[in-house]
């Protein structure tokens, strides 16, 4: 007639675990892991390379922007945050993303 009633005891302490919570394990495909770089980091590379940096193929997936860059550079990346697109704008330099891409490919006949 259940176990809530007589051989509680029993129950709760040597039967498994069948009331209560016992959380919850989020499926591991929507946990995105992304290779980030920031634009000081992003500063130190131009600096001994090219104006034209294509981070998609350095392995990184999205550029942020935490510190400060000293040239325009024209880059390459699949996503990018609106403060490093901002301060790469201001100096004349341009970020390409994927999205504009496919937008720009989209629009050609």
């Amino acid at each position: 007639m259940g176990m809530h009633k007589h051989r509680w005891s029993l129950a709760s302490n040597m039967e498994t675990p069948y009331f209560g919570k016992h959380g919850f394990h989020s499926p591991q495909k929507i946990h995105l892991k992304e290779n980030t770089i920031n634009l000081n980091k992003l500063d130190e590379i131009a600096q001994s390379g090219p104006a034209v940096i294509d981070l998609t193929a350095m392995g990184y997936t999205k550029l942020l922007g935490t510190g400060k860059i000293t040239k325009a550079l024209t880059i390459t990346v699949p996503a990018c945050s609106k403060i490093a697109q901002k301060k790469i704008s201001a100096l004349g330099g341009r970020v390409n993303t994927e999205a504009e891409e496919a937008v720009e490919a989209e629009s050609e006949p």
